[in-house]
């Protein structure tokens, strides 16, 4: 294959950059890790931030009756966070009142 530029954003394991042995420059190591989940049963939640110290915690609805979590910590959290992924992640949850019953207060 030939080109005069190719452009691979495939993500961190690009199958495209290993192909091409494509150079790595102004690389920026990560500063967080996330995990998000989607969620039924939560009513009817509005988007919102829920900033907590070393976790940020964000709730938007998406379709079919679904809320999108997604809950980020620092990067150097990462090892702890993985090694209970459902524990770290609904410890989050707790520090948001009213999140798991749709009943959200204001940050």
């Amino acid at each position: 294959m030939r080109a005069p530029l190719v452009v691979g954003a495939d993500g961190l394991h690009s199958t495209v950059a290993r192909r091409v042995a494509a150079h790595v420059y102004n690389h920026h190591p990560p500063l967080t890790c996330v995990y998000y989940s989607y969620w039924s049963g939560l009513g009817d939640v509005r988007a919102s931030f829920h900033a907590r110290t070393g976790q940020l915690i964000l709730v938007w609805p998406t379709n079919d009756g679904l809320t999108c979590i997604y809950v980020g910590w620092p990067r150097r959290e990462f090892p702890r966070v993985r090694t209970d992924l459902d524990r770290s992640f609904h410890a989050a949850l707790d520090l948001v009142p009213g999140l798991r019953d749709g009943r959200l207060r204001p940050a």
